[in-house]
């Protein structure tokens, strides 16, 4: 998520200071943002190419998160819809994935798996994206207690402003 962010900076600097200022120096702050985002994402993938032998722009978990969001059991467990489960909790992924110990073979397994969930039941993919749209904006299915009332005072009292910033 951060990455695409990423690429939206330099939109943002043309957008805020094109009225303010030359096209030069709109355009040379646009490439400073996006080198200076870049640094750290590109010395991130070569610390991952080294230490495991493999280009990996950011993490190894993203297939155990794409696969844990993706599954018949949050499909069929109205308690997980819209989230994700630990993958140990699955069936069969345990003795069928391979040893934690290799990283990017384990992740690409696991981003295999559920995208052959998604493909082998095409008509529950409405249904997932609904689920998890509906959690990502609504304030109230966050969690509970202490964390879920930070979410709703914080995250809660955006929504009127990110309604306003994207419908007028």
């Amino acid at each position: 998520a951060v990455f695409p962010a990423l690429l939206l900076l330099p939109l943002w600097v043309w957008l805020t200071d094109r009225t303010l200022l030359p096209r030069r120096a709109v355009l040379a702050r646009s490439c400073l943002v996006l080198v200076a985002g870049l640094l750290p994402v590109l010395a991130w993938s070569a610390r991952n190419d080294r230490a495991l032998s493999a280009p990996v722009l950011f993490s190894t978990n993203g297939g155990e998160t794409f696969h844990g969001a993706n599954n018949a059991l949050v499909v069929a467990d109205a308690a997980y819809r819209g989230y994700w489960v630990s993958t140990r909790r699955l069936p069969g992924v345990q003795e069928a994935a391979p040893p934690l110990t290799d990283e990017v073979a384990r992740d690409r397994w696991q981003w295999e798996r559920g995208l052959r969930f998604l493909r082998d039941h095409p008509s529950d993919i409405p249904r997932l994206l609904l689920w998890k749209a509906a959690r990502f904006w609504s304030p109230l299915l966050r969690s509970g207690g202490a964390q879920g009332l930070a979410s709703l005072l914080g995250y809660g009292l955006l929504l009127p402003f990110i309604f306003l910033g994207v419908f007028c």
